[in-house]
């Protein structure tokens, strides 16, 4: 994520070949979305609803472990470190007890025969089933930061196959510790929304190890621009301006639906909302950038597919995802840099006069990136626009 720059990122075409509710009021009548569905409906899931264990009984399913597939891609291996980490913690998945396959596409180097293909084999060697963690992986030409959209090609056909979905740039360290904390939020959630959980989904806040002291430093936070909103009957959570977390995790109910509601596993990449949604950004151009490469990770599901994305206050440390490379950092003075303790005490504050979770999306995401300048009849019939969530006790 850059800061004060705006261009826009080119690739998306290449070959590869395969291994293995309502909107804020002030928007014109023409630029209000298609009004929200609740979130799953029978007829919505059916057409791709799960494959059914062989033993289908309620007592083997909650005893089978979680499925979980991880993606990444990797442009090169100059960031190779980076990379062994992110798989040593899908080992430490799965020794945790999650059943966890990994999916690489791969513009670099990296092929089946490059000798470091065989070395992430051994490393994702798992303890606990005395098995290797199954490993794929796609090769592609050079074809830019849509590298990072290609993973959804693997989702789409292996959607029945797994109960959660991740994608990581190739340095983000997801942990057993973040989906010990996912689940009881994913239970909560789905306890006090059972309509609409699936529209929230569970964010990170990034950090870096600093290169010049032995802080844990924040380079993507800005104090006004970090809210806690409250949503009614479930919490309070962190929500904040800049987006960009590099990662996302989300179980198969929701990429269901996203696919349903926008085109999740289609309608990807420099797709014809997100042109619309970056010719509306550079027209009031505020500092925060929507590229290509965080276009799929991040930006999507949220600003064109109107899912919110919340941090648990209470215990948000459980929801910090360590940037591997600790490189990012340097685009910031160090003087502008949040700590532990400068973050910690900004959640504190802003804690005392929580905002409502619809201004938060409502009013600050939405004027962050120009919403209200996005035109749909520049995109009618080839994106989906759904941003608005319905409340809890609508139909």
């Amino acid at each position: 994520m850059f800061f004060g720059a705006s261009p826009l990122m080119q690739g998306l075409l290449g070959t590869n070949t395969a291994v293995a509710v309502g909107a804020p009021a002030g928007i014109p009548a023409g630029n209000l979305p298609n009004q929200p569905t609740p979130f799953l409906s029978t007829a919505s899931y059916s057409a791709v609803a799960p494959k059914q264990d062989k033993i289908s009984t309620s007592a083997s399913a909650a005893a089978r472990a979680p499925r979980l597939l991880f993606m990444t891609a990797t442009y090169t291996l100059g960031q190779l470190a980076a990379l062994q980490l992110t798989l040593d913690g899908m080992r430490d998945i799965c020794n945790g007890g999650w059943d966890v396959s990994v999916h690489i596409d791969s513009a670099s180097e990296l092929t089946e025969e490059h000798p470091r293909f065989a070395e992430f084999r051994d490393r994702l060697w798992c303890a606990r089933t005395n098995s290797p963690i199954p490993l794929s992986l796609t090769t592609y030409k050079k074809i830019g930061f849509g590298l990072n959209c290609k993973h959804r090609v693997v989702m789409r056909e292996r959607v029945n196959d797994f109960d959660y979905f991740s994608f990581a740039e190739e340095d983000m360290r997801l942990s057993i510790s973040h989906l010990a904390a996912f689940l009881p939020f994913e239970a909560h959630m789905k306890s006090r929304l059972p309509k609409t959980y699936g529209r929230y989904t569970i964010g990170f806040l990034r950090y870096e190890q600093s290169t010049i002291d032995t802080e844990r430093v924040s380079w993507e936070y800005r104090p006004p621009l970090i809210h806690v909103a409250t949503v009614p009957n479930v919490g309070e959570f962190i929500v904040t301006n800049n987006l960009n977390q590099a990662i996302y995790l989300m179980s198969r109910e929701q990429v269901v639906d996203l696919d349903a509601r926008c085109g999740f596993f289609t309608d990807v990449g420099q797709n014809s909302f997100y042109r619309e949604l970056r010719r509306a950004m550079d027209a009031d151009w505020k500092y925060i950038s929507a590229g290509v490469s965080e276009w799929s990770s991040s930006f999507q599901q949220i600003l064109q597919c109107g899912m919110r994305r919340v941090i648990p206050v209470e215990h948000y440390q459980q929801f910090m995802i360590h940037h591997a490379t600790d490189k990012a950092q340097h685009r910031r003075p160090r003087s502008e840099l949040l700590n532990a303790r400068q973050l910690h005490e900004v959640v504190t504050e802003k804690a005392q006069s929580p905002i409502t979770i619809e201004e938060a999306y409502n009013t600050h995401i939405f004027n962050q990136y120009n919403l209200h300048l996005v035109n749909p009849a520049k995109f009618e019939g080839k994106s989906a626009w759904s941003w608005g969530v319905p409340r809890e006790g609508e139909t």
